[in-house]
């Protein structure tokens, strides 16, 4: 059987060309061996530059980043202008495009799909799709387009739909969820213990926005815990947080533990009470899922992160963002209710609740789409 012919367009694929903050986009075109893909990795620089070339087995295809956006529109057609005869120069032929973001591959894939007459799928992610839609009104219709001739979206932030639908006034077609995968193994066997500490994952460089300068606040009135914080910074993030702690006197409580193996990591979840990263926009959150995979109850944020894949359960708190109030009620349950959440949290996972979330079966119904895609052209 021939396989499927699929172009991915991507600013964020992790290597060498790109800074990705997940291996998740290439955990996913990796794992779908049933497809033969060819990746384009877009990069935006900050000068006058068109090129398409070849880099190990990727596609590099460098364009212009102007200030404030300029331009960005016919900057995108003649990036699509350019990879087309690059695809014709090689020879190229595919199926299916997908672009991995809307509002940016997402341009540059909808013209090349009109040029090359091929089906577009587009992934929706919701931090920078919900930003770009929410603030370049001048592109709305143009997103509004890409919607409209895409064969199908892929949710990855399913909170981010209703918002998407409304401002470009749109109904989305053929809609499916694909969550991030997690690329770690997880014990089956999870222990219950009793901890009064929680843990925190994230880059310092946005612990604002992840909710942990909230959690610290909250943590002054509530003394029944203490905080253990992973993630990497530079030496002034490392110091802005320090002083921060010290200010709000919780020397003896919270510790900052630097970057750790996400292999080791996980290994201790089993030490703590919760994970918490009440996160503003998250667009996925790959540490809620991998800390339920733990059996580890969460604290996120409503409307963001692993919403709409999930249901409402006991074990996962859900706050606004910035609610300090409602981050210490969290902070109550978590630690003296923790037992019993945890092994709700067990018997969710035995009865195979998060099933969603396992690689083989993103990658199973991933394929199944697109094959289905392309046997209708």
């Amino acid at each position: 059987m021939t396989k499927i012919k699929v172009l991915h367009i991507a600013t964020d694929y992790p290597g060498s060309i790109s800074n990705a903050p997940t291996q998740a986009l290439k955990n996913l075109v990796e794992g779908a061996v049933d497809l033969d893909s060819i990746v384009v990795v877009v990069s935006r620089v900050r000068k006058i530059i068109f090129s398409v070339k070849l880099e190990g087995n990727v596609i590099h295809l460098q364009i212009p980043k102007l200030p404030f956006g300029l331009l960005s529109e016919p900057i995108f057609y003649f990036a699509a202008k350019k990879l087309r005869e690059f695809i014709d120069e090689k020879k190229y032929i595919f199926n299916v495009i997908h672009a991995h973001k809307l509002t940016l591959d997402g341009v540059i894939a909808y013209f090349l799909s009109k040029d090359i007459k091929v089906p577009l799928v587009v992934s929706v992610r919701g931090d920078t799709d919900r930003r770009f839609v929410k603030y370049k009104l001048l592109s709305r219709c143009l997103y509004r387009n890409i919607v409209k001739q895409a064969s199908c979206i892929f949710w990855v932030s399913p909170w981010a739909r209703k918002f998407i639908e409304d401002k470009l006034r749109v109904s989305c077609g053929n809609n499916h969820n694909l969550p991030n995968i997690c690329d770690y193994e997880f014990s089956e066997a999870i222990a219950v213990n009793n901890s009064s500490k929680l843990i925190f994952v994230g880059r310092l460089d946005s612990a604002k926005d992840k909710g942990l300068f909230d959690i610290l606040q909250a943590m002054t009135s509530f003394k029944n815990c203490s905080l253990d914080i992973f993630g990497r910074g530079t030496e002034q993030e490392v110091g802005h947080l320090v002083n921060l702690i010290a200010n709000y006197r919780l020397e003896q409580r919270v510790s900052y533990k630097g970057n750790v193996a996400k292999s080791e990591l996980l290994k201790n979840y089993s030490c703590y009470a919760g994970l918490l990263m009440p996160s503003k926009h998250e667009t996925f959150g790959m540490v809620y899922v991998e800390a339920l995979k733990s059996g580890l109850p969460i604290l996120m944020c409503k409307g963001t992160g692993i919403n709409g894949f999930v249901e409402e359960k006991d074990y996962i708190f859900k706050v606004s963002y910035g609610d300090i109030n409602a981050i210490k009620s969290a902070l109550f349950e978590l630690i003296n209710e923790q037992v019993e959440l945890k092994i709700k949290l067990n018997n969710d996972l035995n009865n195979g609740d998060y099933i969603l979330f396992e690689s083989e079966e993103i990658i199973s119904s991933y394929q199944s789409v697109l094959v289905s895609l392309s046997n209708e052209v």
